[in-house]
């Protein structure tokens, strides 16, 4: 049987322990939906097209506020406004840069 030093033991814990961290950190840039008003105003990053139909559905969402601007012909952005349209949502553009 192996003897594993207590160094060894604390060093594995960490890396471990930092693993899980950057994991969480990772997740939470990726999946940045939270809720300001619970029922009323809700916030993301700029989310997929699965995850937009899924919030939608989930959150029953009446509209779409997009502070990034008007960028027609990009596909973030077509996606977005096709999405609102088969939804009936209405979508706002504000360019806030």
């Amino acid at each position: 049987m192996k003897h594993f030093s207590k160094k060894r033991f604390y060093a594995r814990n960490l890396i471990f322990i930092l693993a899980i961290f950057c994991m969480s950190i990772l997740w939470l840039y990726y999946h940045n939906f939270r809720t300001v008003i619970p029922n009323f105003v809700y916030r993301s990053n700029q989310l997929t097209s699965k995850e937009l139909e899924e919030a939608i559905k989930h959150y029953h969402l009446q509209s779409i506020l997009n502070l990034r601007g008007k960028h027609p012909g990009l596909g973030w952005y077509d996606n977005e406004i096709e999405i609102s349209r088969r939804y009936h949502i209405k979508h706002e553009d504000i360019a806030l840069n």
